[in-house]
């Protein structure tokens, strides 16, 4: 997967491309596998960021209807999210 994505990136490299890894539980009992896929995308130079860190470029990237679609809402109350 990272090595799909790292390829895609490299054909457009202008396209903001962030990629999701969703890993939470209340019982981590395999930290090791999250230390190794950490290690994987330091390897690939890929950086590692929230949620909260990127909005902000989100925004700005995203036209207002796939924004509107991102978040689920109507168009119209997606223009009165901040």
């Amino acid at each position: 997967m990272v090595a799909s994505a790292t390829r895609e990136d490299q054909a457009e490299p202008n396209l903001y491309k962030p990629m999701v890894a969703i890993g939470h539980t209340k019982d981590l009992t395999e930290p090791q596998t999250v230390d190794a896929f950490l290690a994987l995308l330091r390897d690939y130079g890929i950086p590692v960021a929230t949620f909260e860190s990127i909005y902000p470029k989100l925004r700005s990237v995203l036209p207002q209807s796939e924004y509107a679609e991102l978040c689920e809402v109507e168009p119209a109350a997606a223009a009165t999210l901040s």
